[in-house]
């Protein structure tokens, strides 16, 4: 008998097409085609029309939806998915929590839903913890890449540690070619110039890093531009640094492919991330990770097995993991990198862990 799962997502899409939403959420539903035969695969959209898309492996259905405030119970919506009669739900975002409790209203008991954390989400405080607090007793499981990103929420008493499974929150359409030829000694760092991703630790680094290795290039990719001015400072500072930086700034998405397989090593200095899909895509093409050694980045490198890494923030710990790129067997290396990809980022080991997640949540159920 078939098992049917709802991949519900609340966010009020307004983009005017089926194929426009889509394209925008594949990294969240690629897992449902990776299923096996036996569960019945939905998903479901808040937007501004109604449509139903059946698809070989997966329904899709748009459900128009009037008031699109995010707080406000989606009633007519949950009855679109109660028609379903799902044995599960997933629901993406932890923003939702609030409504996955009203959802348990009306379905039976037996349903198991989950919810995803998708981007970093701290743990939250005041009345705003409590409400989550509230809604944690209506919900069977929390989805967190790596289990490490959800030790506050789980430390401040919000959510039960034995609730909290890992599952990498997206997948990447992205792969590499063994065909095309890298650039040597090639570095390439995509992120916002913020805070967050800290890039002047990373340029500074790479900049002592060039006396190393005269040879090396960085190049950067960004779409935000807030700490632009001082990575120009640094630069008209340094004539070699000048020459081996290479400030590309925003680049089409369907572009960037090509570009990850033409480079060695992918490099940021993130200091929290829900996951990491540039790190995602970059690890998928076969980019070798330099990166910071947070929760998430953690559980995508297999505990830093396939990757280099370094504390956040830490200039000398950044030099000491470029260092290493010149001691390592990169082709070693990308096979590692390679099959973690593989084993834990692809849209089938997503699924996989999914459906092994739910396979332990029913016999908990029913114990």
């Amino acid at each position: 008998m078939k098992k049917v799962l709802v991949d519900v997502n609340y966010f009020h899409f307004k983009l005017n097409s089926v194929s426009q939403i889509l394209k925008k959420t594949q990294s969240a539903w690629a897992y449902l085609n990776f299923l096996p035969n036996y569960i019945e695969s939905n998903a479901i959209y808040r937007a501004t029309f109604n449509k139903k898309n059946d698809e070989e492996l997966i329904s899709f259905t748009f459900f128009k939806t009037i008031i699109p405030f995010k707080l406000l119970p989606a009633f007519t919506f949950h009855q679109k998915i109660k028609k379903y009669k799902p044995d599960f739900v997933l629901i993406h975002g932890l923003g939702y929590c609030f409504n996955a409790v009203f959802l348990r209203y009306i379905l039976p008991k037996k349903v198991i839903i989950v919810v995803q954390a998708h981007g970093y989400a701290p743990a939250p405080k005041g009345l705003k913890r409590l409400i989550y607090i509230w809604t944690e007793k209506y919900i069977d499981a929390f989805l967190f890449t790596g289990k490490e990103n959800a030790k506050l929420w789980v430390d401040q008493g919000i959510f039960n540690s034995k609730k909290i499974y890992e599952v990498m929150e997206g997948a990447t359409t992205f792969s590499d070619s063994p065909n095309v030829s890298r650039l040597p000694k090639s570095f390439l760092w995509v992120g916002r110039l913020n805070e967050n991703k800290d890039p002047i630790t990373i340029v500074n680094a790479f900049r002592q890093f060039l006396q190393i290795e005269p040879m090396a290039k960085l190049t950067m990719i960004y779409h935000t531009e807030e700490l632009l001015p001082s990575i120009k400072e640094l630069m008209n500072k340094d004539e070699q640094l000048k020459t081996a930086l290479i400030l590309k700034g925003k680049v089409a998405h369907q572009d960037m492919e090509g570009i990850y397989r033409l480079n060695e090593f992918f490099v940021l200095g993130s200091h929290a991330e829900g996951s990491g899909y540039a790190l995602h895509e970059a690890m998928a093409c076969g980019c070798i990770p330099v990166v910071t050694d947070i929760a998430s980045f953690m559980f995508m490198t297999n505990n830093g097995y396939c990757a280099l890494l370094f504390r956040p923030s830490d200039e000398n710990s950044c030099i000491e993991a470029l260092k290493k790129t010149q001691d390592i067997d990169i082709t070693t290396y990308r096979k590692r990198v390679l099959n973690q990809v593989d084993s834990k980022l692809s849209p089938n080991a997503i699924a996989n862990d999914i459906l092994a997640m739910f396979q332990d949540l029913q016999e908990k159920k029913q114990l």
